[in-house]
């Protein structure tokens, strides 16, 4: 009995041609779901960086016993950068600003303010020589001061789920960390480099 005599198989080649349809039909949603995925991951962590830059910025801050403007940017907005890696806080993609924060009249005030990064970024406690709006409408104790370290990104999604993040407002990033000085006010910030360096 020849090959060509033999019975083919029922539905053999039906079954083959359905399965070849439902990949074709489905791969679009998988592979979007993957990219999605990735695209999750990346702002997860890139809002991970912009959190702990914000913190770890505002902890060495707040150690200093008195501050020169050479302090912050020869010394504090480089770290921060190195801490928030490849996530762009500075430059025209983003922004660091570090406030010092003074209540001396029952009203916390803003004494002094430095920043780097674009100017599109505006600090969301106010700007120097005014008043401090704090979160959750917080009043440090008279007398008390506090370092404000905020960080802003621009996220840049990939193409599939950009629809998606711009749809729930992540158009920009933004992280902040508030820390009491340890060992005096930090209400001034000396002009210039500090001496003898």
């Amino acid at each position: 009995m020849s090959r060509s005599d033999r019975a083919p198989r029922d539905g053999w080649g039906e079954r083959r041609g359905v399965a070849a349809l439902e990949f074709a039909l489905i791969a679009p949603f998988v592979l979007i779901l993957l990219v999605g995925t990735a695209d999750a991951v990346l702002w997860l962590q890139t809002w991970i960086r912009l959190e702990s830059a914000a913190a770890e910025t505002a902890d060495i801050t707040s150690q200093y016993t008195s501050l020169y403007q050479s302090d912050i940017t020869g010394t504090i907005f480089p770290i921060a950068q190195d801490i928030a890696e490849n996530t762009q806080i500075s430059g025209s993609g983003g922004a660091t600003i570090i406030s010092s924060i003074v209540n001396s009249t029952g009203q916390p005030t803003i004494t002094w303010q430095q920043r780097t990064g674009s100017a599109a970024y505006a600090s969301a406690f106010g700007t120097a020589g005014g008043n401090a709006t704090l979160p959750a409408n917080y009043v440090p104790t008279t007398g008390e001061s506090l370092i404000a370290v905020e960080v802003f990104t621009a996220p840049h999604p990939w193409v599939f789920s950009a629809g998606l993040l711009g749809a729930i407002g992540m158009s920009t990033m933004y992280e902040y960390a508030l820390f009491t000085p340890r060992t005096s006010q930090l209400s001034t910030l000396q002009s210039g480099n500090r001496p003898g360096s």
